[in-house]
Order: structure tokens, then C-alpha cells, then sequence
């Protein structure tokens, strides 16, 4: 048993349950996905650009389908940023958080 081990620094069980995950959301149809994402344990790193991007999405729907996903993030204890302006970040659950 290694030292960081003993002292309890590592928790191999918790570390290796979680998979980062690079994800693009092209379409408000996909937040769904990314809840079934969450709830697997995935940690994911979100591109938005082309939702952004795209004239036909409102920035209030797109507003709407994030407060959808925070809400089922606060559920269960996970988080969420961002990173730059095209990039967010979730976190599925209490065990890994991101520093603001």
C-alpha cells in the first residue's frame, strides 16, 4: 500500500468511476444527453460555439437549456463552468467541484 494511500489522499474507487468527456452541443435537443451524461459520471467539457453561433437559437432558450442542466446538477451536488467564452465544464456530482 503506497504512503498517499495510507494517508487517505487517494480513493482510487471514487477516481475510477469519472471520464472526461469532450462533448459539442450543436442543437437545444441535445440537453438531454448531456443529463444522461451527468448521470453516468461523465465529466464534461462542452463546446458551444455552434450553438452560438447558430441565428435560429435564442440566447434566452440557450440561457433556458443551461438553467435546465444546472438544476439537475444542483440535484445532485455537481458543478458547472466555464472556460472562456465557448467552453463549459460540469461536473456530475460532490466528489469533484470546480474552484471559482
Amino acid at each position: 500500500m503506497g504512503c498517499l494511500h495510507r494517508m487517505g489522499a487517494v480513493e482510487s474507487s471514487h477516481l475510477s468511476q469519472y471520464l472526461i468527456k469532450k462533448y459539442n452541443l450543436r442543437s437545444l435537443d441535445q440537453v438531454a444527453d448531456v443529463k444522461k451524461q451527468l448521470l453516468r459520471g461523465n465529466i464534461l467539457i462542452i463546446n458551444v460555439s455552434t450553438i452560438l453561433g447558430d441565428q435560429s437559437v435564442s440566447i434566452i432558450d440557450f440561457k433556458r437549456s443551461i438553467d435546465q442542466i444546472r438544476a439537475e446538477i444542483n440535484l445532485t451536488g455537481g458543478s458547472i463552468g466555464r472556460i472562456g467564452d465557448t467552453y463549459l465544464i460540469i461536473t456530475p456530482n460532490s466528489h469533484i467541484k470546480i474552484s471559482h
